[in-house]
C-alpha cells in the first residue's frame, strides 16, 4: 500500500512538471475596438461605478511604497526601469465586465493625457489543459511631446493587461517602464499616475 502511494505522489509529481513545462500554443489574436467608446461615457461609468476600486489600487500602492502593510490581493514590482502592479481578480470581487471597462477607461483616459495606443489586443493560447486569454493595451508618450531634448516621457510606456484562465478573469496587471537615458527628462512617477487615473 505504502509502495502505491508512493507510485502514486511520483505519477503527481510528474504530471505537475510536464504541466509546468508544457509550451503555450498559439490560438488567436485579434483588435480591440472598445478604445472607440467616447471617453465621457467611460469616465461617468468610472466615476459611478468604480471609483471605489480605483482609490483602493491607489492606496494600496501608497501604502507598498511606504512600507505599510497592504491588501494580500495586490503584487506589486519596482526595479529596473518597471514599476508595476497586479491585482488578482477573484479576492478583489471584480466580474470580467468591470476589469474590461476599468481597462478602457485607463487607456483613454491617458489618452487625454496625450498618450497614444500603440497595440490594443486580445490573444488567445493553451498551456496544458488551461486555455490563457490575454486582453491588453500599450500606450506611448504622444511623438508631439518630443518638441526639445531632453524630450518629455510622461509616465513612460504603459502596458495594461487583463489574464484569463479557462473563461475566468484571473489578473489585471499595470505596468510603467521608463527611459534613463539623457534624451529624456525625468519621468513622471507611478504614484502621480495612479493618482491622475483613480484620484484627481
Amino acid at each position: 500500500m505504502i509502495f502505491n502511494l508512493k507510485i502514486l505522489d511520483l505519477l503527481k509529481k510528474q504530471f505537475r512538471s510536464k504541466e509546468k513545462n508544457a509550451p503555450k500554443i498559439p490560438l488567436l489574436r485579434e483588435a480591440l475596438e472598445d478604445h472607440k467608446i467616447p471617453y465621457e461615457a467611460i469616465q461617468s461609468w468610472f466615476l459611478k461605478e468604480a471609483k471605489k476600486t480605483g482609490k483602493d489600487i491607489h492606496d494600496n500602492y501608497v501604502k507598498y511604497i511606504a512600507k505599510q502593510s497592504y491588501a494580500k490581493y495586490y503584487t506589486f514590482y519596482k526595479e529596473n526601469g518597471i514599476t508595476a502592479l497586479s491585482l488578482d481578480i477573484a479576492p478583489a470581487q471584480l466580474s470580467f465586465d468591470q476589469c474590461r471597462k476599468l481597462m478602457t477607461y485607463i487607456a483613454l483616459r491617458l489618452k487625454e493625457k496625450k498618450y497614444v495606443i500603440q497595440l490594443n489586443e486580445v490573444s488567445t493560447d493553451t498551456k496544458a489543459d488551461t486555455i490563457n486569454c490575454t486582453y491588453r493595451y500599450y500606450l506611448k508618450p504622444s511623438h508631439k511631446l518630443m518638441v526639445e531634448l531632453p524630450a518629455e516621457q510622461l509616465y513612460g510606456n504603459v502596458t495594461i493587461e487583463l489574464k484569463l484562465k479557462n473563461d475566468l478573469p484571473h489578473r489585471l496587471l499595470l505596468r510603467a517602464n521608463y527611459y534613463s537615458d539623457h534624451n529624456y527628462k525625468e519621468h513622471e512617477s507611478f504614484e502621480s499616475m495612479l493618482a491622475y487615473l483613480f484620484v484627481e
